[in-house]
């Protein structure tokens, strides 16, 4: 599969690289203790992710430059 940009710095991601994210949909029942079960009934959807670029995100440490295609 040809790269594709990644959905968060706009660089080339290949969609078949291990590590890779996609974007995932679905249900996630409510626990407890807060937080969540796996997600069920996932929907994938056509968007990749560096595994960098997710790591960060969820971090809090991307910036604005990089969500507009700007480097890391």
């Amino acid at each position: 599969m040809a790269t594709v940009p990644c959905a968060l710095c706009g660089h080339p991601v290949n969609p078949e690289s291990l590590g890779v994210y996609q974007r995932t949909r679905g249900w996630v029942q409510k626990r407890s203790g807060g937080g969540g079960h796996s997600v069920a009934l996932p929907e994938r959807e056509p968007e990749w992710a560096h595994s960098g670029c997710v790591d960060r995100a969820s971090r809090g440490w991307l910036t604005q430059t990089e969500l507009f295609g700007g480097k890391p």
